[in-house]
């Protein structure tokens, strides 16, 4: 037995050992200071094109992908959570980089990238919507009416968005394109 599982040791490594393969130099980050002086590799010819070189993909990886997070302090919540059930508001700076990242993804898809947000008819709902889950410390698209701070603008709130937790706005809006 100690033998067979030797030759097929000896045979899986022989077997990857002859053929060559080749890959393509790792992406690497490069810092925002970095991108004014920054030229694609001129051996490179798969970014060779306008649209698709190498410089143009990282800038915008860089400005409309890394710079859309934001962090607790950056989302600017106003509300008070389950303690008064006041479902607040957000900054606008967390509004703008969820909309930037948002968009971002559109354009990877090749779908338009300047949507814009319907906020007068929809903040309160999400907002109503997102207290209601934290308070219960679940997720529902229909949240019943014996759940903590629930009101009608959260239910119509849970029934026509997506919902995530332990995560907010742009953070929010990767977890949805990674879909664990």
């Amino acid at each position: 037995m100690k033998r067979q599982l030797t030759l097929i040791l000896f045979l899986i490594l022989f077997v990857q050992a002859s053929y060559s393969q080749t890959l393509a130099p790792a992406p690497y980050k490069i810092m925002p200071e970095q991108l004014e002086t920054f030229q694609p590799e001129s051996s490179n010819t798969l970014f060779r094109s306008s649209a698709c070189d190498r410089y143009t993909i990282l800038s915008d990886y860089t400005d409309n992908y890394e710079s859309t997070s934001v962090t607790d302090t950056e989302l600017a919540w106003t509300g008070s959570g389950p303690a008064s059930c006041d479902p607040g508001t957000t900054s606008t700076l967390a509004k703008d980089n969820t909309l930037a990242r948002i968009n971002y993804f559109r354009k990877l898809c090749g779908l338009a990238d300047n949507i814009t947000f319907d906020q007068a008819s929809y903040e309160v709902d999400c907002q109503s919507a997102a207290l209601i889950m934290d308070a219960e410390n679940q997720l529902s698209h229909f949240p019943p009416n014996t759940w903590a701070c629930y009101s009608a603008e959260g239910f119509t709130g849970a029934g026509g968005s997506n919902i995530a937790r332990g995560v907010h706005s742009a953070d929010a809006i990767s977890l949805f394109i990674d879909d664990p």
